[in-house]
């Protein structure tokens, strides 16, 4: 079966959006991680900010 340049560049163009797209859902959640992680870091420096050595 013949299959035209432009189609085959239409069917790359789609799939490249495709995988952009979710490279972009993954890049928000991998951001929202490291957000929480952050968060949870400051948190645990407060937390042993209480304690005194002696």
């Amino acid at each position: 079966m013949y299959c035209c340049p432009a189609t085959s560049v239409g069917n790359s163009m789609v799939e490249m959006t495709t995988g952009i797209n979710e490279i972009s859902i993954t890049s928000q959640i991998v951001s929202d991680q490291v957000i929480k992680a952050r968060d949870s870091v400051h948190g645990l420096q407060t937390l042993l900010g209480r304690f005194k050595l002696s």
